[in-house]
């Protein structure tokens, strides 16, 4: 079984998020991990991040890594954003 988490602005003000969150986040996935190894199934645990390196910055990845198993980078291609907001 595997759980995927999905956070893409933790940390972005304009995004309502909080800079406490870069932590946060790294210690959510520590208390996750250890919850999903202490049980009596095997769970894997992925996350997925935006690819924009103006979001990717709001993640501490090198402390992240140690409670995932896997990285997913998300990208929607610049014709369906275009599609979807007609300011772009």
């Amino acid at each position: 079984m595997n759980i995927n988490d999905l956070r893409e602005y933790p940390v972005a003000s304009e995004r309502g998020g909080r800079e406490a969150d870069f932590e946060n986040y790294v210690s959510f996935l520590a208390k996750l991990r250890e919850a999903l190894d202490g049980s009596d199934k095997t769970y894997g645990l992925t996350i997925t991040l935006p690819s924009s390196y103006w979001y990717m910055q709001h993640f501490d990845i090198k402390n992240m890594d140690k409670s995932v198993d896997w990285v997913r980078l998300q990208e929607i291609p610049s014709s369906l954003r275009k599609k979807s907001n007609p300011c772009l």
